[in-house]
């Protein structure tokens, strides 16, 4: 007997239209990477609530939308945050409850689940990928920042303290 993926996954699911607003998601979700690709992963802490939220706030404007995704500016810019960075950000307790607990426990929790043992598992991490040690991660080749300098360069040239 043949089954549908939506029979193996039970429940109903809606069949119609899907609508999304482009200009609140990020350009790179629908970007293809070029070959070869080069990125930089910058890892922050978030130490100060406040702080933090100005930096995204700041960010924000050097990250393309999904609107025009195809008119990719080299280099760009894709920002992520951990389920600790949102909290670290004081993102309400209600909304840090709507999100699956696979994101809510983070993937340390989840080790063995995901085959992530001997040489994989977490305590043989780099130490910015452990549990509860990164809460935000920036991923891009296009925010510069010196071994230890407290300014990050941003696409066109805009400066900006790094968060404490």
């Amino acid at each position: 007997m043949a089954m549908t993926l939506t029979d193996r996954l039970g429940g109903n699911f809606p069949f119609g239209r899907v609508t999304v607003e482009l200009d609140d998601i990020q350009a790179t979700v629908l970007r293809y990477r070029p070959e070869p690709y080069y990125g930089t992963h910058v890892m922050l802490h978030i130490g100060n609530p406040r702080a933090g939220r100005e930096f995204l706030r700041d960010l924000t404007p050097h990250v393309d939308s999904a609107a025009d995704w195809w008119q990719a500016a080299e280099p760009w810019i894709a920002v992520a945050l951990t389920h600790s960075g949102l909290e670290a950000l004081g993102v309400p307790d209600d909304s840090l409850q709507s999100f699956p607990e696979a994101f809510r426990v983070g993937m340390a929790a989840r080790a063995h689940g995901l085959r992530d043992y001997g040489a994989n598992d977490p305590q043989h991490w780099e130490p910015g990928f452990r549990s509860g040690t990164s809460t935000s991660a920036s991923a891009s080749s296009a925010v510069r920042r010196r071994r230890g300098a407290r300014r990050w360069t941003l696409r066109g040239g805009t400066t900006r303290d790094a968060p404490a």
